[in-house]
């Protein structure tokens, strides 16, 4: 066929497969933010590590999940015994990679995944799917002839730190005048809140809460310039507000005290004065 077609004639790249490109908006921003962390993290030394979303039970046991209440959801054809229930947590799959590692020669082992973890709903169904970040490192960096470093929590620490001063550079455009304050509201942000405490300990997060009805009338009915496709179907606003609220509940259980939550009715209903606005100001001026 080279022959008959003509080899020069063939394109450097296969063709485009329309609606397969692209992914949906709201995709796409997902995928860009979390190239930004991947590329962040394998910046400070650390090599990113892939694993099976499968796990050996007693694996998954040895190691506390962010959801203890949520059992390990066993497969219904696994691999093999040692792959038959569904990650809690992304620790235990990294902690057999460094051991594996170490008992090669490797004095030291930086590594970070970026994947989804599964939670077995209570009433059933499709489990809860967050995707999380998991960072590790231990073991001696350098050589005997150079100084020589031992990887400790503070190491982990720095990797925040860079997370973070990243994006305090790239949001530098916004905050031209040098306030004392700086506010993102965007809307997936509550999403991050794990990695957002962990970046900056000191922000204020405030969760404002709309009525369901009045949340998704608002989103429903409004044409986002970009993303945010789950606005424009009922069912998947429903879903997405649940999701929301479930989320928050769990942050409200592993970091009680974090959020500072505000009801919206009572907001706009509250007078300048008012204790609303006197929590909120609170909350933003610190301690």
């Amino acid at each position: 066929m080279l022959r008959i077609f003509g080899l020069d004639r063939i394109p450097a790249a296969l063709p485009g497969i329309p609606g397969a490109d692209a992914p949906p908006p709201e995709i796409a921003e997902n995928l860009i933010r979390r190239d930004r962390v991947r590329r962040q993290l394998a910046a400070s030394g650390y090599a990113e590590a892939i694993h099976f979303a499968f796990l050996d039970p007693a694996r998954d046991a040895a190691f506390p999940s962010l959801r203890p209440e949520a059992l390990p959801i066993r497969l219904a054809n696994p691999i093999s015994e040692q792959l038959s229930v569904l990650r809690r947590s992304l620790v235990p799959s990294l902690v057999e990679t460094a051991r594996f590692n170490q008992r090669r020669g490797l004095p030291a082992v930086r590594a970070f995944e970026i994947a989804n973890v599964f939670y077995q709903r209570p009433e059933g169904g499709i489990p809860d799917q967050p995707e999380h970040v998991g960072l590790l490192c231990g073991g001696r960096l350098g050589t005997p002839w150079e100084r020589e470093v031992e990887l400790d929590l503070f190491d982990l620490k720095g990797v925040i730190e860079a997370l973070a001063g990243r994006y305090l550079s790239r949001t530098q455009v916004y905050r031209a005048e040098a306030k004392a304050h700086f506010v993102d509201k965007m809307l997936g942000n509550f999403s991050h809140i794990g990695l957002i405490h962990l970046m900056f300990p000191l922000a204020a997060i405030i969760d404002v809460r709309r009525h369901p009805l009045g949340c998704g009338f608002s989103c429903f009915k409004q044409l986002f310039a970009r993303g945010h496709g789950y606005t424009y179907d009922l069912s998947d606003l429903g879903r997405y507000y649940r999701d929301y609220a479930e989320l928050m509940e769990h942050v409200d259980a592993v970091l009680p005290q974090r959020l500072h939550r505000v009801y919206y009715e009572q907001l706009v209903a509250d007078p300048p004065e008012g204790g609303e606005i006197r929590g909120v100001a609170g909350v933003i001026a610190g301690p």
